[in-house]
């Protein structure tokens, strides 16, 4: 159904930039917490890392290579 006056349509057009801007707060969010997440699991890999090169360590100094 179109709008029949301008007052109407100021209106519908005021709630569609609405929607609008919640869907960029939305998209910034996800995008936010993809980058969370990202930095996070770096953060898990670097650990990770640093363990195994421990336990690498700790097994090539053990006395059963001797």
């Amino acid at each position: 159904m179109a709008p029949s006056t301008r007052s109407e349509f100021a209106a519908r057009s005021k709630s569609y930039s609405q929607l609008m801007s919640k869907s960029a707060v939305n998209i910034a969010a996800v995008e936010w917490t993809i980058s969370a997440l990202l930095a996070v699991d770096a953060v898990g890999k670097e650990e990770r890392k640093e363990k195994e090169s421990a336990k690498l360590r700790e097994f090539l100094q053990s006395p059963f290579l001797e």
